[in-house]
């Protein structure tokens, strides 16, 4: 499984970037101008690009799909390579003035389109979607950053930071299933592709006129012009989700699909994987994912999923013990500390089988091993990391207190230097299992004279000892054993228990909050799998008890969690090219929240029962453990999109 693109792959992307640059629509005016228009289609007819299906694969289509509708090139391109027959009359009012991209994208098959007629035409639209969403925050922000109101760019406003952010969110989360569903179609059987591309069509569909209709937003009143190309991104939206049909119908495909028999997501082992996107299991990775199977088979413990129940915390180490022993755990990990160097990839098979088997997914613990790995010294890495891999000795994060939440560099937790330890003295809040915890990572200010962010260190503390007062925390859903309140009071750590130098902690804060905002390094994408089959299940078992609307929240629900699957694909895949993700874990866990509410909601509206009901309600807690959804948005509108901060 290696879902990045191909180094012949960016180099088509780049030239059709640079084509559509060159010969594209700059404004409105520009749609008119036939000679332009004349130019750009011969480019593109000297290319060979419409005959791309022919010559090479879905995924190269769409990737020209994508980058052309980005810069809104206005001469056919899709209906070529899909082979439609132009319809008269069959331009809706939406498409004007796109009439050239109308006219490609409103065809129809010669004849009655098969499965993979419909799945190739969903995959290529979704690569039209994609490219449009991001023209029109290309287009947006440029103008935030530009436009002044009240004296200051409208960029630096949050309210437009967030909508903008909202925004690239929802974009990224489409390439992921868009680029699947191009794969799909290659590597798949028609129907699984027909299923894989109709749930990249919802996702994409509902994404695309919300980022669009964003884009209107942002550039107000100018928004509401002819001649502001925001519009044309959205009429060219319209265009693709009527093509193929938009959400409705596309979910309602999801939902049969599902209720018959939930489809295979990785597909078959890859008889060669060189130089193209491929979702696919190697033959290594098969030959894991087949063994994994056999022993969930014989060793799924039957605990409840994590959200929502007490009793999961309470069997949580023993099947840690159970994963790790039997090698299926610190996949991805130096096998110095008890891991396998497996490439990251492997960590997507685990938390699909885990879900598929309906297991609880694997211990939430690779943010303190990335943070130690990065920021401890070699004692360090060697004394503790061994025993958090293996499960035999339990952890806890100390950073959040009463008044440093989102703000965390206001912590007033103290540690003060004593000989040769420090002592401790403070009060820490929303501590995962710190009432089963040997060890504490504690964040802890030990110079209160520089600026705040650089007055903080990182200490291993003994949870064992006097002056730790643990206070357990009971949440909207009854669930008392996840979360605690610590009260440290004198409690003392040896000085060689600091992680890194005096000053370090803040650089190793911002480590762990970021890998704790990554799905992929959590395995919350097998609990939210889980849930959603749960909830399939129970509909498939008696479908009249259920009405359009349940059907409808369970739906989005298996869209959401799979988008997730295939995002964390993605991100991983990056980290094959020695990519570290900085902010976008922020998108990241935006993503994330969405998929868990949206799986919340499904629970309420299907499950009817005080497990569902504690779904729901644990799931909103997800917009605000690990920094709240309005600081991601602040931190994707500022270090990705580049928006002012004043």
């Amino acid at each position: 499984m290696d879902v990045r693109l191909s180094q012949e792959q960016r180099a088509l992307q780049d030239a059709a970037a640079r084509l559509v640059a060159d010969l594209g629509p700059r404004t409105v005016a520009d749609l008119d101008d036939a000679e332009r228009r004349s130019k750009l289609d011969a480019a593109l007819a000297a290319t060979g690009w419409r005959e791309l299906r022919n010559d090479a694969s879905t995924v190269e289509a769409a990737i020209v799909a994508e980058e052309l509708a980005r810069g809104l090139a206005d001469v056919s391109f899709i209906g070529p390579v899909l082979q439609l027959v132009a319809q008269p009359g069959a331009i809706r009012a939406i498409a004007r003035p796109v009439r050239d991209m109308a006219a490609d994208l409103t065809g129809a098959f010669a004849g009655i389109p098969a499965d993979a007629d419909i799945a190739v035409g969903l995959a290529l639209t979704c690569a039209d979607l994609v490219g449009v969403m991001r023209g029109a925050i290309d287009l947006s922000t440029a103008y935030a950053r530009d436009r002044k109101q009240y004296g200051a760019a409208i960029g630096s406003f949050q309210a437009v930071q967030h909508l903008l952010a909202d925004a690239f969110v929802a974009m990224e989360g489409s390439r992921s299933v868009a680029l699947h569903a191009a794969w799909a179609v290659d590597a798949l059987p028609p129907a699984d592709a027909l299923a894989a591309a109709a749930i990249a069509k919802a996702y994409c569909a509902r994404a695309a006129r919300s980022v669009c209709e964003t884009a209107i937003q942002v550039h107000g009143g100018i928004g509401n012009t002819w001649d502001c190309l925001a519009h044309v991104y959205l009429r060219r939206a319209l265009t693709a989700i009527d093509l193929f049909g938009g959400v409705g119908p596309n979910l309602d495909r999801v939902l049969t699909d599902f209720l018959r028999i939930s489809p295979t997501p990785h597909g078959k082992p890859a008889e060669s994987r060189e130089g193209s996107v491929d979702f696919s299991d190697s033959p290594d990775e098969a030959a894991f994912r087949a063994r994994l199977r056999d022993w969930l088979r014989d060793n799924n413990p039957g605990l409840p999923a994590s959200s929502t129940s007490d009793a999961y915390w309470a069997g949580q180490a023993s099947w840690h013990h159970a994963l790790f022993d039997a090698g299926f755990f610190g996949l991805s990990w130096p096998k110095a500390i008890g891991g396998h160097e497996l490439p990251s990839v492997y960590d997507v098979i685990l938390d699909e089988e885990l879900a598929t088997a309906g297991t609880p997914p694997r211990p939430s613990l690779g943010y303190l091993v990335q943070g130690i790995l990065e920021h401890g010294n070699a004692d360090i890495q060697a004394r503790f990391l061994p025993g958090i891999v293996s499960g035999q000795e339990r952890w806890c994060q100390g950073f959040s207190e009463p008044d440093a939440g989102s703000d965390l560099a206001a912590l007033r937790t103290r540690a003060e230097r004593d000989g040769d330890d420090f002592v401790i003295t403070g009060h820490k809040v929303w501590t995962s299992y710190s009432d089963v915890a040997d060890w504490c990572l504690v964040l802890a200010r030990t110079d209160a004279a520089v600026p705040k962010h650089k007055g903080l260190s990182a200490f291993v503390v003994a949870m064992d000892q006097p002056g730790i007062e643990q206070r357990p925390l009971k949440m909207i859903n009854g669930m008392t054993k996840e979360f605690g309140e610590v009260i440290f009071d004198g409690a003392r750590v040896p000085a060689s228990h600091m992680i890194g130098d005096p000053g370090d902690g803040w650089r190793l804060a911002m480590t762990v909050v970021s890998h704790e905002r990554e799905p992929g390094e959590l395995g919350y994408v097998a609990r939210y799998k889980k849930t959603a089959h749960e909830l399939t299940e129970s509909v498939r078992a008696n479908p009249a008890a259920y009405g359009a609307e349940q059907s409808r929240d369970l739906a989005w629900a298996i869209v959401e969690a799979e988008m997730l699957r295939l995002h964390v694909c993605r991100r991983l895949s990056d980290r094959l090219d020695g990519i570290t993700h900085g902010p976008e874990g922020s998108v990241d866990k935006l993503l994330m929240t969405q998929v868990e509410q949206a799986v919340g909601h499904a629970a309420l509206s299907i499950g009817g029962d005080e497990a569902s009901l504690s779904t729901y309600l644990y799931s909103r807690a997800q917009s605000v453990m690990g920094g709240t959804s309005q600081i991601q948005r602040n931190l994707v509108a500022t270090r990705i999109l580049k928006l002012p901060t004043k």
